[in-house]
């Protein structure tokens, strides 16, 4: 059995045939983040040749480009903060970042939030929109651009507030995060900071505890 782990020793890691090790350091908060994005980042390495490694250096320029957008980001967080219900919306590699951006809005704002598949909008997701519901699109430009845009201006239509997380503008977003190039396979990774972010400025200002949140526990059995 292959593990991944980030702090040595530890259970998991007695069970397994080899272990890899994120080495992302403590992770404070019950929310896990930086482990998370280390986890794709460690799995993209590990899935690539050694001469694709260098794409990860982009990853860190563009990742230093992303914070940047931390100022706008607690904007949003301002004007999404008194929202009964917040929708997240990807396609393809956007799906799973979506679904990352609402669990965070959940467990740190405490605010209802849900990530959706792009495609399935119009099965039951767009009946729950009302004037100033809040969408983010996460909205590459690649193979998915013109779909995932179509997927927002069904909503706009039906008075929602579209946040765009792109790496270009387009009138339909009431407000725009842009993101930096990078590898395809790396861009949930870039995505998903600013998403991050913004669970932990809205939870800020909504005076919750951003490193325990309510109810939830750092190690979690299941049955």
């Amino acid at each position: 059995m292959i593990s991944i782990v980030n702090r040595s020793p530890s259970t998991l890691e007695r069970y397994s045939d080899v272990t890899l090790k994120l080495n992302a350091g403590t992770e404070v908060g019950v929310a896990a983040t930086k482990s998370l994005t280390a986890q794709v980042a460690l799995l993209f390495r590990v899935s690539k040749k050694e001469s694709e490694e260098d794409e990860l250096m982009k990853l860190c320029d563009a990742l230093e480009a992303v914070l940047k957008t931390e100022p706008l980001v607690v904007r949003v967080a301002e004007a999404i903060k008194e929202s009964r219900d917040v929708y997240f919306l990807g396609r393809g590699l956007g799906y799973p970042v979506a679904l990352e951006g609402a669990l965070k809005l959940k467990e740190l704002a405490y605010l209802h939030a849900e990530g959706l598949a792009a495609g399935e909008l119009k099965h039951g997701p767009l009946a729950l929109v009302e004037k100033g519901t809040p969408l983010v699109l996460i909205n590459p430009r690649d193979e998915t651009h013109e779909e995932t845009l179509s997927n927002g201006a069904e909503v706009k239509a039906r008075g929602g507030v579209i946040v765009g997380v792109s790496t270009e503008s387009n009138p339909l977003y009431d407000w725009f995060i842009k993101v930096p190039e990078a590898p395809r396979q790396l861009m949930p990774i870039v995505e998903t900071v600013p998403l991050q972010l913004l669970a932990y400025h809205t939870a800020r200002l909504l005076n919750a505890d951003v490193d325990k949140p309510r109810n939830l526990a750092k190690s979690v059995t299941v049955k």
